[in-house]
Formats: structure tokens, sequence, C-alpha cells
């Protein structure tokens, strides 16, 4: 029987590096970017513009944007998404919206709660013929007489939805009791009530569904109030899905909301329709402002229509970052998006990783069981790191080259002789990279 003497003495390595991790912004590889030519061989692209109503922006009399995208030909693209952003200046009424027939989304620009002047810039972004298109506009912050105003957000871009109006003073404080109207500019969606009242939290809410024999569409909803004898309003577009869609949802679940390598959040997102979960759907994870990095970019959904993905914290970002990790999905030509916020716990690097053997003489008969425990600084172990095993020598055989650490920190190969060897000894070796623990 060939045996092998391995030394207890055991190589330990890890490698407190950043990892090539991911994450990223929405515009990232996961949809792929630049431009493409006609099929006839024409350089002429899809294009997103921007316009503003003006150049500057208050709370009394804030900015609307207008994105309007067109294919290569110059023809309007109805149903696409559009995303916005700005900077840490500005506030948006949405920050998705739908292009209607025109091939135009809009969004109103207000200053973010206590800034009174300065400046900031509005991006557009849209995804035609799987390429990324963006425009970009800058403006001014100028002081209002007033902070006031209303803000609108839908749970969902596509019906049933919804609708909540959150609603604050000249101090950023939110209204209790105040009146809110809903209503809707198309004839394609349905509200449960056409006003509400705010609760404690400033924030009024209806229903929002598709009506009765709509077909397929875009439109929008507005919520207003009157502040002071002074008028505010806010809107977000939203689309009825295609036929044989209607009933179709996207939704998002962490199982955390805070963050760290040791502890990951476990996101799950659910596909469903009208006849249950929908599966081998395939399901695109990122996150907004990448402070994340998903352990995949794509995943499908399971028989009972959850695709799932492990969030830790991106290389290089701050304790305390807050971020919202997003999926989206197309079914049936149209696109679904859910998003739900985390927030980074910690970015230390520092971390142990220490390697056991079950046996320091292994034979073939008799294997050797390989234990790396990685854990953090605090002693706590680190979960769905991918943990390397090597023989300096090349006298042992794994049976892996890799494993991933279990709940508990741990990662397990089996060592035996490497065939055709009798005797001899040499070292196993354990590596980990990690790029962040609490």
């Amino acid at each position: 029987m060939g045996m092998v003497k391995f030394l207890v003495g055991l190589v330990m390595a890890l490698l407190l590096a950043a990892c090539g991790g991911g994450g990223g912004s929405a515009g990232d590889s996961m949809y792929g970017g630049g431009s493409g030519g006609d099929s006839d061989g024409s350089t002429a692209t899809p294009t997103v513009s921007l316009s503003l109503s003006g150049t500057t922006t208050s709370t009394a009399s804030p900015l609307v944007g207008i994105a309007t995208v067109l294919d290569a030909k110059g023809a309007p693209v109805a149903g696409a998404l559009v995303t916005f952003s700005t900077g840490t200046s500005a506030s948006l009424s949405q920050t998705t919206s739908a292009t209607n027939s025109l091939g135009q989304a809009s969004v109103t620009v207000y200053p973010a709660i206590g800034v009174s002047v300065g400046a900031d810039a509005l991006t557009a972004k849209a995804t035609v013929t799987s390429a990324e298109y963006s425009s970009t506009k800058a403006f001014s912050i100028t002081t209002s007489a007033t902070q006031a105003g209303i803000a609108l957000v839908l749970s969902s871009d596509t019906v049933s939805t919804s609708p909540a109006a959150t609603v604050r003073n000249v101090l950023g404080v939110a209204l209790s009791g105040q009146v809110v109207s809903f209503s809707t500019n198309g004839t394609i969606g349905s509200l449960s009530a056409a006003t509400a009242l705010t609760d404690s939290n400033g924030v009024a809410t209806v229903s929002l569904s598709a009506a009765d024999g709509a077909s397929a569409g875009a439109s929008y909803v507005t919520a207003s109030t009157s502040i002071s004898g002074v008028s505010y309003e806010s809107s977000r577009a939203y689309q009825v899905a295609a036929s044989g869609t209607v009933g179709t949802s996207l939704e998002i679940a962490v199982s955390r909301t805070t963050v760290s390598l040791a502890s990951p959040a476990i996101v799950s997102a659910t596909v469903t329709s009208t006849t249950g979960g929908v599966a081998n759907q395939l399901v695109r994870f990122t996150t907004t402002d990448g402070a994340g990095s998903v352990s995949s970019a794509t995943a499908l959904t399971s028989s009972s229509g959850v695709a799932t993905v492990t969030l830790t914290p991106a290389t290089g970002v701050s304790t305390g970052t807050a971020d919202y990790v997003v999926a989206t999905t197309t079914l049936n030509s149209q696109t679904y998006r859910a998003q739900a916020p985390f927030q980074v716990q910690s970015t230390s690097v520092t971390g142990t990783l220490t390697v056991n053997l079950s046996s320091s003489t292994v034979s073939s008969i008799s294997p050797g069981t390989v234990t790396a425990s990685l854990k953090d600084a605090s002693s706590n172990p680190i979960q769905g790191q991918v943990v390397t095993f090597a023989t300096d020598g090349g006298l042992g055989s794994l049976s892996a080259a890799s494993a991933l650490t279990d709940a508990n920190g741990n990662a397990r190969v089996l060592l035996s002789p490497k065939a055709g060897l009798t005797t001899g000894a040499d070292y196993v070796s354990a590596a980990a990279t990690v790029s962040g623990a609490p």
C-alpha cells in the first residue's frame, strides 16, 4: 500500500488583497455599451437626447427633464426604460420612466433637501437593441423661498403598483394629515382613490392597476398637493404589460440590509405571472452605484420562479456606504425592474486562514481530509469565499483544487497520494483572497 506522510506544519496563506469583484452600475457589462450600426451597413445608431425646461432648479420652480429615445432610423422607441440620475445636490421625482409613443420619458428635478445653491447634472440612460446610450445636461440650483415639496415613488414600474407620495414642509419635515390628489393622464390605468391623507411619516398611498380592457402601453400618474397656498406636484411613468403578461411581476428581497464579507446578503428575485412562478427565466443583477459585488451578474429562476445571488461589499467601499441592489428581467418583450437598499457594514481587510489535516499519514485507501478555516478579525467565520488547495512538492492528489467556505467558514477537500508513489513527505497549503471583513 502506497503511503505518503504529510507534515502537520501546514503552510497557510491568506491573500488579503483586493479581489476582482464587481458590482457596478446598471450600464456596465451586464447590458453591454457602445453603439452599433444598421444592418444595411450605415453608421447611424440609436440616440438618447436630453432637454431641460430651464437652466436653474428650485423647490418652488423645479426643472422638468425630457429624454427622447430614437432608433437608428430616427423613429421614436416606445416602452423603453430610461434611467435618470444626478449627483448629491439634486433629487428626482423618479429614477426610471418608460417612454411614450413619442419615445419620450420625463422626470422632475428638485434641489436635494438642505441644498439651496450650487450646481449638478442630470443623466438619462436607455438600452436600445442591447446597447446603452446616454445624455447629460448640467443645471444650477438657486435659493428658493420654500423648501417644501412632494415626491412620488412607485413600488413597481409595471402595474399593478402602489404610488406613494411624501409631503414635506419648508424645513423638510414630513407633513401628516395633508390631502394629496392622484390622477393619471391616460385611460390605461385605474386608481383605487382620487385622494388620500398623508400618515405620520408624510406619506399618502393609493393603488394603481390596469384599467378594464386596457391594452399594452405607458402613461403617467401624478400626485399633487398645496402647502401654504403653493401647489406642488410629482409624476412618475408606469407601464401596462403586453397581452398575456398582465399580472407578471418581479420582486426582490435581501436576507439582510447590512452586508460585509463575513455576513453577505442573499438576494432573491422572484418572477411571477398569473399562473405562478416563472421557471428558467434569466434575471440580471447589479448595484446602482457599485458599492456591492454580486456573485453572478445573471441567474436563472428555479421551478418556483426564484433566482438568487450573494451580495458582498465591493473593493474599496467605505463603511456606511448605502446603495441599491437591482434585479431586471425581460418577459414577452416587457422589461421588469426591482431594487432593494443595502448598506456596507465594514470594508476593513483583515482575517486568518488556518489549515488542518485529519491525519498526517494518508494512503489511497485512507485519504486525509484537509480543512481550511477562514475567519475575520473578530473570529467570525467568513462564508462563500473561494479557498484554493495545493501540495508543495506535488506528491499528493487533491479531490478538488478549490472549494467554497460554508456557514462555519470551512472549506474541505480530500488528500491522497499521487498515483504510483509508495512513500514520501510533502506539505499541503491553502490560500484565500478576500476584499473586506468586519
